[in-house]
């Protein structure tokens, strides 16, 4: 049946061919039967035409496909070359803060974060065995992350300066002034216990007191947000301190060895 209905249209097929060949040499006596007979034979040509580009559909099918995993496969290797260029360039920054600061430490990446809503705390590659104790400060090249709370072997716990627990003292570079930074659960800290005549203003750039010697004096926590208010009924004021470090982003860490 299939190869009947071939030859039915292979037969059609050459007809048109001689017809159309007629066609565009026609004479007086073919004129009127050109015209009737032009237009369905130029449309079994065009059916023709479409017919025998069915054959190579399965290879271009398949080519599209093999296009698509390759477009895929070279996506992927971009992002890890992004990614992999973002982590040594934030390496090299490490590096660099190492040598500004001037203080024994070692290099860290960041595993996990805590997924608990009342929590502000990550954990790292490094433990014990490398040197960390609790209570040891946590860097990123930009500025102040937080501190260790837990130690372990070969992990250690990172409470971020936005946990409500966290409390770190503070200095205004530009004025002197003294405060203490504290964790809100959010992504800004809480300057507090500034004095009541305080000349803070937005802007202004918040580094470590060293008060405590917990923490080294000079790190940088970040930049003010807005002007101090005096909070009801107490007589210092506090002010909105926003990180210098993305802490929802951070990677990789250097975490001093005290």
């Amino acid at each position: 049946m299939k190869r009947a209905f071939l030859f039915c249209l292979l037969v059609l097929v050459l007809g048109a061919g001689i017809l159309l060949a007629r066609i565009q040499s026609p004479s007086p006596s073919t004129s009127v039967f050109a015209s009737v007979f032009k237009v369905p034979f130029a449309a079994v040509h065009t059916a023709w035409s479409w017919v025998a580009g069915l054959g190579i559909y399965p290879r271009l099918r398949a080519e599209n496909a093999q296009l698509r995993h390759e477009i895929t496969e070279l996506s992927f290797q971009l992002s890890r070359l992004r990614d992999a260029a973002v982590e040594i360039d934030s390496l090299r920054r490490l590096l660099k803060l190492r040598e500004e600061i001037n203080v024994p430490g070692v290099a860290a990446s960041v595993v996990a974060f805590d997924p608990s809503p009342y929590s502000n705390s990550f954990w790292i590659d490094r433990g014990e065995e490398d040197g960390i104790k609790c209570g040891a400060p946590v860097l990123a090249y930009t500025g102040l992350v937080g501190s260790v709370v837990q130690a372990g072997a070969r992990t250690s716990q990172v409470l971020m300066l936005t946990d409500p627990n966290q409390r770190v003292g503070a200095l205004i570079r530009r004025t002197g002034e003294q405060g203490v930074a504290a964790g809100t659960l959010g992504k800004n800290l809480r300057l507090k216990y500034l004095g009541p005549e305080s000349e803070a203003i937005p802007g202004d750039l918040v580094v470590t007191s060293g008060a405590g010697g917990r923490i080294p004096k000079g790190l940088v926590i970040g930049f003010l947000a807005a002007e101090p208010v005096k909070p009801d009924r107490q007589a210092e004021r506090e002010t909105v301190l926003q990180p210098a470090v993305d802490l929802d982003r951070v990677q990789d860490v250097w975490v001093v060895l005290r």
